[in-house]
């Protein structure tokens, strides 16, 4: 087992999904409080250490219930890089390297303010992390894991990253948040749409197999246009800077033509969810980027 096999099998490119709404959370309390750069730093490893669990978690129990089998995307086990065991250890170890970090933010640079909103913020994430993928009926198997990453990577990091800084919650995050929570969920769904026939296979339900490849299509590109169309309504009342993401318009038309293109061929393209994540990376920075200067104009 080498490091870089271990570090590749957390899916590191999916990392912008977590970190992204965690710049925004710390964007929107710099408009309400004083902000610090350790706190921040230490939420964003947390939120990290807990998405890597995941997504290991998730790896050994797709191998387990014969979710992940030859020839299938994720082969991390499949084709023997590291043993099921070994995952399993590792997801363990990225959960309480999480515990570990959060705990020293609580300890060494949280105020009391803090401790009663964050500790069920905390909660909340590591217990979707877990029963996204855990069990044969889990969430992910059950079409619900699509409702769980749309909450979880958008709303729930941003009120996180928000209410360590802040010390409470704020609705506006839970607004500021829904776009990048769209693409997020966008990468995932072109994932299940890409794999919808191993999945029903293996007899599990996703959203995308209940949609069938047509209303994917739609659906993924609902995903991937509808936050252009928020920003322009913002825009129109609080800041033109909110304009600014729609620079990444061309990129997300240019994703939901080559998912459409696949779908009338039977050939989703393999690295269609990496793309959407790097196109959710792209617009996630211009994004909070805009935001600051929408309430920071002089930022």
């Amino acid at each position: 087992m080498s490091i870089t096999t271990l570090f590749l099998a957390t899916r590191p490119w999916s990392f912008t999904a977590c970190l992204v709404p965690a710049c925004l959370g710390l964007v929107l309390s710099g408009t309400d409080s004083p902000t610090s750069l350790p706190v921040f730093l230490l939420c964003c490893l947390t939120v990290c250490a807990i998405h890597a669990g995941g997504n290991l978690l998730n790896t050994y129990n797709d191998y387990r219930n014969d979710v992940d089998v030859i020839g299938c995307d994720d082969v991390t086990i499949v084709n023997g890089w590291l043993k099921p065991k070994t995952v399993l250890q590792c997801a363990v170890l990225s959960y309480i390297i999480s515990l570990a970090l959060y705990f020293t933010l609580l300890i060494f640079f949280a105020n009391n303010k803090v401790i009663p909103l964050s500790v069920p913020l905390f909660i909340l994430g590591i217990s979707s992390s877990i029963f996204y993928s855990s069990g044969s009926r889990c969430l992910k198997y059950v079409a619900l894991g699509d409702l769980v990453i749309l909450f979880a990577f958008g709303p729930l990091v941003a009120l996180f990253s928000y209410e360590l800084q802040t010390g409470y919650l704020s609705y506006k995050v839970l607004l500021y948040s829904v776009p990048l929570a769209l693409i997020t969920e966008a990468i995932l769904h072109s994932n299940n749409t890409r794999d919808l026939e191993t999945d029903r296979r293996s007899g599990i339900v996703s959203l995308a197999i209940l949609l069938g490849y047509r209303y994917c299509d739609w659906l993924y590109t609902f995903l991937l246009l509808t936050p252009y169309c928020l920003l322009i309504g913002c825009a129109l009342k609080l800041s033109l800077w909110l304009l600014l993401p729609l620079v990444t318009v061309r990129q997300a038309l240019i994703l939901a033509n080559d998912l459409h293109f696949g779908v009338s061929h039977n050939l989703v393209a393999s690295n269609l969810p990496q793309r959407t994540a790097a196109h959710h990376l792209v617009f996630g920075v211009l994004y909070v980027i805009s935001v600051g200067f929408c309430y920071h104009p002089l930022l």
